[in-house]
């Protein structure tokens, strides 16, 4: 089956799954245990950051975070998606990797002319998953 043949479902991918962004967010505020702390790493703002954390939240159908005055903590579900939102992003990152990595493709093809060293995925990847890697 291709995706071009008539018999291919068609999938609206936007509410089949999370975006990546949101599994990063969630993963950042996951780690730091703070909203706050979580937007200023992430370089937007709060009430953004939050927004989406919600929207992840409504689209899974469960609350992730327990949110209290100190700041908020994984609920049940919420520790479930953590650990499979970290393999996403791994994975996501990985792929990153491996489509620079080929010494036979044309950079500006792959990452855009204005991009010197990785493509914009593989930078924020790095941002969001520097504390992770270290837990």
């Amino acid at each position: 089956m291709s995706v071009t043949d008539a018999s291919f479902p068609i999938i609206n991918w936007s509410k089949a799954m999370p975006s990546l962004r949101q599994l990063m967010y969630f993963a950042c505020v996951a780690e730091y245990g703070s909203i706050g702390q979580a937007a200023e790493v992430l370089h937007v703002s709060q009430p953004s950051l939050s927004r989406q954390i919600q929207a992840l939240e409504v689209h899974i159908g469960e609350a992730l975070f327990v949110r209290g005055p100190a700041g908020v903590s994984l609920t049940e579900v919420g520790r479930v998606v953590h650990c499979r939102a970290v393999k996403i992003i791994a994975e996501a990152k990985a792929l990153t990797r491996d489509i620079g990595d080929g010494d036979d493709r044309d950079h500006d093809a792959i990452h855009g002319s204005d991009d010197r060293r990785a493509c914009f995925l593989g930078h924020l990847f790095d941002g969001v998953m520097h504390p992770l890697r270290n837990s």
